[in-house]
């Protein structure tokens, strides 16, 4: 079985996209990065990928987090989803395989 991927780009936990949408949920950046990982690895296993199949609930279980604090995040970022699509999901993944940086 081999391992599946999604690429974070650098410095995506200090995206300034991100510390906004903090300060428009009313929540810690880290409660937004762990919600933005959530559903970036929704989509990755999502058949077709992109699509980012996962609710609330299920972040906050996942995370630890109240449903409200999952959920905020998300209903801030709507502008980067469509029906929910990870916007730019294939432009920013790659088909070619895992990076090979000296990673197993």
């Amino acid at each position: 079985m081999s391992m599946e991927w999604y690429r974070v780009y650098h410095t995506m936990p200090y995206d300034p996209k991100l510390q906004v949408i903090a300060r428009r949920a009313g929540q810690p950046v880290a409660c937004v990065v762990a919600v933005w990982i959530c559903v970036l690895d929704a989509a990755s296993q999502h058949d077709p990928r992109g699509i980012a199949g996962i609710d609330a609930e299920e972040i906050a279980v996942m995370q630890g987090l109240e449903v409200e604090a999952s959920c905020r995040p998300r209903c801030s970022n709507e502008s980067h989803r469509q029906k929910g699509n990870v916007v730019n999901w294939h432009k920013r993944q790659h088909t070619t395989g895992p990076p090979m940086h000296g990673i197993p």
